[in-house]
């Protein structure tokens, strides 16, 4: 059996190899273990090593394995849809995550990254609604969730969606200076010009940061 912490050593050290442009020894050092239980961290990795080193269609088509063989392995799901997205590739795209194994359920990061990606893949937009609004719905509480839905939303100029957006999430974060920041621009939006300079005071007297917008 593999000692994992062994493993998990060589695997930074492929890191730090690649990062140096040291391509080929970065995957000598994974391949000299045997297969693994799980071997998809280890398959992912030397697909992220071949990206590095611009093999960038082969690497995605080396990721897309890996999704299917470990379906399981949230950090490839993660890179392929990077890698989709930053390849342009909508029709691939759409066909590789059309859905996403049942466990990743309880997973608001994965599952919105995945709408995100079909959004900009060209899927139909109404389609997408009714999965966001599924989303939303177990998981109301989720600031970063909500917040990048009241992006989305506010990208395509439907304002009065994104309030909708706003006005639950306002229950559970009152206080938050991104989700009030959001809220300045709705109401603005919908010519609310009252309610937006309501809005604006009490994010000014607000402690902390300056009511920026967060990175996610």
């Amino acid at each position: 059996m593999v000692d994992k912490e062994l493993y998990a050593a060589a695997d930074i050290l492929a890191v730090l190899l690649a990062e140096q442009h040291r391509f080929d020894e970065a995957r000598s050092v994974l391949n000299e273990f045997p297969p693994l239980a799980d071997d998809g961290p280890r398959q992912a990795r030397l697909a992220w090593i071949r990206r590095e080193s611009g093999e960038r269609d082969v690497a995605r088509r080396e990721m897309t394995r890996v999704v299917q063989d470990s379906p399981l392995s949230r950090w490839a799901w993660l890179r392929l849809m990077d890698w989709l997205e930053e390849d342009a590739v909508w029709t691939e795209a759409k066909e590789i995550v059309t859905r996403l194994p049942k466990a990743f359920d309880h997973d608001p990061a994965l599952r919105s990254r995945r709408l995100e990606l079909l959004e900009r893949a060209g899927t139909n937009l109404s389609e997408l609604d009714e999965e966001w609004k599924r989303l939303l719905e177990d998981f109301p509480e989720h600031e970063t969730l909500c917040l990048r839905r009241i992006d989305m939303l506010l990208d395509r100029k439907e304002y009065f969606q994104a309030k909708k957006i706003v006005d639950q999430t306002y229950g559970y974060h009152r206080r938050s200076t991104y989700l009030l920041a959001r809220k300045v621009v709705v109401l603005a939006s919908l010519h609310k010009k009252n309610e937006a300079l309501e809005t604006a005071l009490e994010l000014w007297s607000l402690p902390g940061d300056d009511g920026g917008w967060p990175s996610h």
